[in-house]
């Protein structure tokens, strides 16, 4: 007796087998419709033909913040003459691209221009001077003193003769007096690291007239200190009860140029 072995496929296996049938297909159609020659590369690196023209290519540099009222700009050398303007004011900058005479906390555009392989070249940058170094970490320290206010008052005793005239006389002083505990202010803060720093202003003003401290006004000047290496002022103009009165108080550094720079406003004391 024979039998005829059959192989029965499962509608679940006959569609896994035409997925993958498709899948062979598409990988073969693109693998063989493409020549070597035409398969495309996506690359970061760019040819020469494809950099822009060869505007700023001059690689500027300045040692803005180092100095006080000057800056030094520097670029690649071109072999030829540069153009240097100031954008602010369009006005030219001398070829050796020092600027001097600036003040601290300057900010100015440079643009430079000059001719390079043949080639027109173009740059700016931004260029800064330092600004002043303040005065830091300002702190109060209270120094308890004692006003003491004396009384005096003068006794006179009188002799007479026999006809009321006065023959002589003398005195005694009493003396009284009382001590009140006051005290006085002493700021205390880190030194301006300005290697220029000639002194200090120091100012003080009510709690009432603080804002004449944002741009301090002569008659809020207190005093000066002409050593850089001060880091302390006693405040002996006033002698308040504590808790009666409050102050702000201002240090601004002076420079050897006459540059100035304030420090924070600190908090008002009112011990």
């Amino acid at each position: 007796m024979n039998f005829k072995a059959e192989k029965i496929i499962s509608p679940a296996n006959t569609q896994r087998m035409n997925s993958q049938l498709i899948s062979y297909l598409i990988i073969s159609i693109f693998i063989f419709s493409c020549s070597e020659n035409e398969i495309q590369i996506i690359s970061n690196t760019l040819s020469d033909s494809d950099l822009p023209d060869p505007n700023y290519k001059l690689n500027l540099q300045s040692n803005s913040g180092e100095k006080l009222d000057s800056v030094k700009i520097s670029w690649n050398d071109s072999g030829n003459d540069v153009s240097l303007i100031n954008l602010s004011t369009e006005k030219p900058v001398e070829q050796s691209g020092n600027l001097t005479g600036l003040t601290p906390g300057d900010f100015l555009d440079i643009e430079i221009s000059t001719i390079k392989d043949d080639s027109p070249y173009k740059d700016t940058i931004q260029i800064f001077t330092r600004v002043v170094y303040p005065v830091t970490i300002i702190e109060f320290i209270y120094e308890i003193v004692y006003d003491t206010t004396w009384e005096y008052q003068t006794n006179w005793n009188y002799t007479f003769d026999t006809f009321g005239v006065k023959l002589d006389s003398t005195s005694t002083i009493d003396t009284t007096y009382d001590t009140i505990e006051k005290y006085h202010r002493t700021l205390t803060w880190s030194p301006s690291i300005e290697n220029t720093v000639i002194g200090y202003n120091i100012y003080r003003e009510s709690v009432d007239n603080i804002t004449n401290l944002i741009d301090p006004i002569e008659t809020s000047y207190i005093d000066h200190l002409t050593n850089k290496l001060d880091t302390s002022y006693t405040d002996l103009h006033i002698k308040d009860n504590p808790g009666e009165f409050a102050y702000y108080y201002r240090v601004q550094v002076i420079t050897e140029s006459g540059y100035k720079r304030n420090s924070i406003i600190y908090n008002y004391t009112n011990l």
